[in-house]
């Protein structure tokens, strides 16, 4: 195998850098790296002062922060349950049965255009999008009375479309929002 002058130039460069690399390893002192910033000073020169972290004993007495009313926010599990109930936060009572939130359709109807050759609707079902139209020849496009997603569109209006959800037969009509 062949290789031309300039990239035989480069793997003798990082072959030695390598090299240089391992031998500064090995060379070099044992002890830990400190884990701030280290620089270098003249050989003579004093040494700057490091850099003091934060007060926080000063920060805390500053922000009138009482020790022993804090709250403990990594608590340590226990193996036993406690048997006398905790007192609950004021808040919703999580004995009372949940309303029923209405849920969305997880199809939706995201823009409308007309033109000339009629009415396009853009359906979006998750990820997946189709161009809803009545008499159309866009390729791929959703016409009525066709199925797409366990959906099958009705019709496709001014306002929206209309589709069946297949699984329950409900009707569902989607306006652009």
């Amino acid at each position: 195998m062949k290789l031309s002058r300039p990239l035989q130039y480069v793997l003798l460069a990082s072959v030695c850098a390598t090299i240089y690399a391992a031998w500064i390893d090995l060379n070099g002192d044992t002890a830990p790296a400190p884990a701030g910033r280290q620089t270098r000073t003249a050989p003579g020169r004093p040494q700057p002062p490091a850099p003091a972290g934060p007060d926080l004993a000063h920060a805390a007495t500053a922000a009138n922060i009482d020790p022993t009313n804090a709250v403990d926010l990594f608590t340590a599990p226990g193996w036993r349950f406690d048997t006398t109930p905790a007192a609950l936060p004021d808040g919703p009572d999580l004995d009372a049965p949940a309303t029923p939130q209405p849920q969305r359709p997880a199809i939706e109807v995201a823009a409308i255009w007309r033109d000339a050759n009629g009415v396009k609707v853009v359906v979006n079902h998750g990820q997946a999008t189709r161009i809803a139209c009545d008499g159309c020849s866009l390729p791929g496009s959703w016409k009525p009375g066709s199925q797409w997603n366990g959906y099958r569109l009705e019709t496709v209006e001014a306002t929206g479309v209309s589709v069946t959800e297949l699984s329950t037969g409900k009707r569902l009509p989607l306006e652009a929002t």
